[in-house]
């Protein structure tokens, strides 16, 4: 090079970059490319001319941005009223890249510009087309422009590569960015699901545990947000004689009742739904049921703790002289989603 003061420079600057790959090269080149922009932001201007490399072997310089970035804008200015830039531009013959409408020419690089995540963004390819420097994203100074053109020395990334490599990395991009869209769409549209698992006391006939889970599905149907219609689908465990299994479906309203930290919500409606028995006790059970059911709910995040209880209003018992309705007083604790 130049100088040897250059010389040690770039050396040192380009040392760590043999054992890394990846986003921690991208960080070593960034860090280079401050380094020699530094020491060049120490020359006047017929100096700094004079470090722009020759370009005998017909690099070109690539700019990816538009208008409507700011720092696009200020380049652009600059490029103008610069001798640096000017001469810059003409040896290295740079083109500008709207990130909006990328040409057939560069259509290797259309998923890594797309990927990008500012502009303007430059980088240098060697005559085949292919990259020979690491990018360097925004404009501030002719200082880092000219460094960016003098580390063109890296080894080639081809543009096959860089093609591939990148459709793959935007399709993924693609795919969590339309799953995010999905969630704040349930949000915006006030949709929302729940998973709870609760324990408690179930009384008919005697005392008896009961062990519930249901999936839960809440949509909002005030402005302010306060009032939800609540639905879903629950299955009771009831561990009495007869093993009682109840699958069920609530239609309840769900009022906030005070927000803040916890946000305290009640919860009322009815249910139905069909019991399932052991063998032996088929003929004295009813095969469905009906019932009202209400709950206090104390809500932390993502998360809530919910006091329920639930009255049967049909009567479980077959035979004509038995009378009996069901009972149940649960906690439960439920995941929120889309809250």
């Amino acid at each position: 090079m130049k100088t040897n003061k250059f010389t040690a420079i770039l050396l040192l600057s380009f040392i760590p970059f043999a054992s890394v790959n990846g986003k921690e090269k991208d960080n070593r080149f960034a860090v280079a490319i401050d380094t020699v922009s530094s020491w060049l932001g120490t020359m006047d201007t017929d100096k700094l001319i004079e470090m722009i490399p020759e370009n005998a072997e017909g690099k070109q310089m690539i700019c990816v941005g538009n208008k409507k970035h700011m720092q696009f804008t200020d380049f652009i200015e600059a490029a103008d009223t610069s001798r640096v830039l000017k001469t810059l531009i003409d040896r290295y013959n740079l083109i500008t890249v709207n990130p909006d409408s990328i040409p057939d020419s560069l259509s290797d690089y259309y998923y890594y510009f797309k990927l990008l995540r500012a502009y303007p963004f430059f980088t240098v390819l060697n005559s085949d087309g292919d990259m020979v420097s690491a990018g360097d994203m925004g404009y501030s100074t002719p200082e880092r422009l000219v460094a960016l053109a003098m580390m063109s020395v890296m080894e080639p990334a081809k543009k096959e590569w860089v093609h591939e490599e990148f459709r793959k990395r935007y399709n993924k991009y693609q795919r969590r960015l339309k799953s995010g869209m999905r969630y704040y769409d349930m949000i915006n549209k006030g949709h929302h699901l729940d998973f709870s698992l609760g324990y408690g006391l179930y009384t008919m006939s005697g005392n008896s545990g009961i062990l519930s889970a249901d999936i839960g599905f809440r949509q909002d149907i005030s402005k302010n947000r306060r009032v939800r219609l609540c639905s879903g689908i629950g299955i009771d465990q009831i561990f009495d004689a007869a093993a009682q299994t109840r699958l069920s479906i609530p239609l309840e309203t769900e009022l906030v009742v005070k927000r803040g930290y916890p946000l305290i919500k009640c919860r009322a409606g009815v249910w139905g739904g069909r019991t399932f028995v052991k063998q032996q006790f088929s003929s004295d059970y009813s095969k469905y049921e009906a019932g009202a059911a209400c709950s206090l709910t104390a809500q932390f995040g993502s998360f809530d703790f919910t006091l329920g209880y639930k009255r049967g209003l049909t009567d479980r018992f077959t035979a004509s002289d038995l009378t009996g309705y069901s009972n149940s007083l649960t906690l439960s604790m439920r995941l929120l989603l889309f809250d």
